[in-house]
């Protein structure tokens, strides 16, 4: 394990407070808690489209040049306790969506099956190296889970 300065707030940034450490499903926690996060700001302020536009933009700004340096620590290929791709794609999936907190949950089941399944071009993303590899596939899966969403919200109204 790494110990040079800085390593523990990196490791606390990069496994969303730790969340990245949860023994079974690391990256359900982390999307669960960014999901709460941002059930918070659908509830309580007053410009949350804004909000979650720049905690994607935050999660992405730290991902990327933290995802190399999570691999480089770990010896591994995107570490399971580097959740921050999940917390950045949560916050796409439900990111301008119609419907509230109701979409937002759907939104939330979506992704996670979307990131475990990985269809295409989920995958694809995947199989990129570095911390593109790393930090698209959840933008992905969240991107489509945040299409799929408005689409049936759409269809159903």
């Amino acid at each position: 394990m790494s110990r040079a300065p800085g390593d523990r707030m990196r490791r606390l940034a990069v496994s969303f407070g730790g969340l990245g450490y949860v023994p079974r499903m690391p990256g359900t926690a982390a999307s669960a808690a960014a999901l709460a996060v941002g059930l918070a700001v659908l509830a309580w302020v007053p410009q949350p489209v804004l909000v979650l536009a720049g905690l994607i933009v935050l999660s992405l700004a730290v991902g990327f040049p933290l995802s190399a340096w999570a691999e480089d620590v770990a010896g591994a290929k995107d570490p399971a306790w580097f959740v921050l791709d999940e917390t950045a794609g949560m916050w796409v999936a439900m990111w301008a969506l119609p419907g509230g907190w109701k979409a937002a949950l759907a939104a939330f089941a979506l992704f996670r099956l979307l990131d475990i399944a990985k269809p295409p071009p989920v995958k694809q993303a995947e199989g990129l190296l570095g911390a593109a590899g790393i930090m698209l596939d959840d933008l992905a899966a969240g991107a489509l889970a945040n299409v799929v969403v408005r689409l049936v919200w759409s269809l159903a109204g």
